[in-house]
């Protein structure tokens, strides 16, 4: 009969982040997988100062969206164009600062979260 191991790991706040900035990180890294280069490890630090207030949700919609409308395959997207993405992703507010906007977007999907939460009868 087969046994099987079961391996506690504590799961710590610091873990949680590291996991969920692991994962933010490999969203700006796949704009060079899209065009089939390594990773510049200079260029992706600046993206990463850029974009770091960008949740993972809305920069993986934009960078999908910015390799999508990316005209040149051979080069990752430009700063200006993941800014137009996110631009587009937060619903173009003409009248207000992109950040402005991504706050408004989070807003908005932290309440749809709580209403779907609601319907099951969980708040917190």
């Amino acid at each position: 009969m087969a046994t099987v191991e079961i391996i506690e790991k504590e799961v710590t706040d610091e873990s949680i982040y590291q996991a969920a900035y692991g994962e933010w990180i490999g969203v700006l890294a796949s704009m060079w997988d899209a065009i089939g280069k390594d990773v510049d490890e200079r260029r992706l630090a600046y993206y990463e100062k850029k974009f770091a207030n960008i949740p993972l949700g809305l920069l993986e919609k934009a960078v999908d969206r910015a390799i999508r409308n990316n005209g040149n395959y051979l080069t990752v997207p430009s700063v200006g164009a993941l800014w137009s993405a996110i631009k587009k992703e937060t619903g173009e507010h003409p009248n207000m600062d992109v950040l402005e906007a991504v706050q408004l977007w989070e807003n908005e999907i932290g309440a749809r979260f709580d209403a779907s939460l609601y319907r099951f009868g969980v708040t917190r």
